[in-house]
């Protein structure tokens, strides 16, 4: 009899929960189907894609392609400093420096971390010959300690002082790009230069190392090998480079001037 009574008290729990989720069942059924939650849509990642894919266009060339992703991240975000600084450096591209002034000063406006965009703007009002506004606006740059491209800045704000020229601020400001960061190659080669016409020649082979350590041979650091080795009698390797300048620089300048420079030796 105990045996029975605990088997009926089974069946009975058993058939207690199956009509609970039946229940449960139906009153779904009541209800209807449930509503899809959709995502919200991340337009912040949309834009910075249209400003990477407008990159790639106008990279390639494709002028018309490019406008059109970067106009499209600014409807996506009007006030994502990233898509200003891209369409910025694109209206420079197409000679339209009012255009290009005004998005670099809105990326500035909007950008919490203001350094990369006081830096981008900086590069632009170099290539402007706007010189002294560039040399101010790369000192802002530097004043956002949170910026990690420092050594950037530096470099950037050296070659734009050689445009002046201001050979004392220059070498100063480059000499603390390779401080923060040796491999900032554009830096070591300028530094290079300025002490071959100080004719410094071991601090000019010095600097020359260390770009080739960080970049690939270019016309210019072959030329500045070309007389360095020249002072310093070292025929092989003025005839290595050379070598290199002619082969992978045919239609340079510099290769023109070797050619110069071999006839009133």
């Amino acid at each position: 009899m105990r045996i029975k009574l605990i088997s009926l008290f089974c069946v009975t729990l058993a058939l207690t929960a199956c009509m609970d989720r039946t229940s449960k069942t139906d009153k779904k059924k009541e209800d209807g189907p449930q509503p899809t939650v959709k995502p919200k849509p991340d337009f912040q990642k949309a834009a910075l894609l249209n400003i990477e894919m407008g990159q790639t266009y106008l990279a390639q060339g494709n002028v018309s392609r490019a406008k059109k992703k970067f106009v499209h991240a600014l409807e996506l975000k009007p006030k994502l400093p990233e898509a200003h600084s891209a369409i910025g450096y694109f209206y420079e591209t197409v000679g339209d420096m009012s255009e290009a002034e005004e998005h670099h000063l809105e990326a500035i406006r909007y950008g919490a971390g203001k350094g990369r965009f006081y830096n981008n703007y900086g590069t632009f009002l170099c290539r402007q010959d706007r010189l002294q506004e560039a040399d101010r606006v790369f000192n802002k740059a530097l004043k956002d300690k949170q910026y990690i491209k420092t050594a950037e800045v530096y470099e950037n704000a050296g070659i734009c002082a050689l445009k002046q020229p201001d050979i004392a601020k220059a070498y100063n400001y480059l000499l603390t790009a390779i401080q923060h960061d040796p491999s900032r190659s554009a830096a070591s080669l300028e530094l290079a230069n300025i002490e071959l016409e100080k004719n410094n020649l071991q601090g000019c082979a010095q600097y020359l190392n260390l770009f080739k350590q960080s970049g690939a041979p270019s016309a210019k650091s072959l030329w500045l090998s070309i007389r360095l080795n020249k002072q310093m009698g070292n025929q092989n390797e003025l005839a290595s480079a050379a070598l290199q300048l002619k082969n992978l620089f045919p239609n340079s300048v510099e290769y023109k001037k070797y050619l110069e420079f071999t006839q009133h030796d």
